[in-house]
């Protein structure tokens, strides 16, 4: 995934702890480095409808500490000084990653998806 160059200087990450997620992160910490961007990396928790938004769900909070520390740890193996790592709570987690690259005005969202074979 090397040799691309991208001309962005807020780079939004949503990541879920799976390996691609992990991967394109790395990934988007080589490009940040190389075009000195900001690397804004998000875990979203997505709170079932029938629960207040606000409800406490210490598993899914405690999943998006560790995930969001490991992503910090890649920044610091890739050598990526700007990153801001943080989690959200919504309902969906696409809508809510939308509006928070449009919130904080981000240039670049960099996501991944796994690849499903056919059977």
């Amino acid at each position: 995934m090397s040799g691309v160059k991208l001309d962005a200087n807020r780079i939004l990450v949503p990541v879920n702890g799976d390996k691609v997620s992990e991967r394109i992160f790395r990934w988007a910490c080589q490009l940040a480095r190389q075009s000195k961007a900001h690397i804004h990396a998000v875990y979203v928790i997505e709170v079932p409808l029938d629960m207040r938004l606000e409800s406490e769900i210490a598993e899914a909070s405690d999943r998006g500490e560790e995930i969001l520390a490991r992503m910090e740890a890649i920044a610091a193996e890739e050598k990526v000084k700007d990153v801001h790592a943080m989690s959200l709570r919504a309902r969906h987690a696409g809508p809510a990653i939308v509006m928070e690259a449009e919130d904080r005005k981000m240039d670049a969202v960099i996501l991944g998806v796994p690849y499903r074979r056919r059977f």
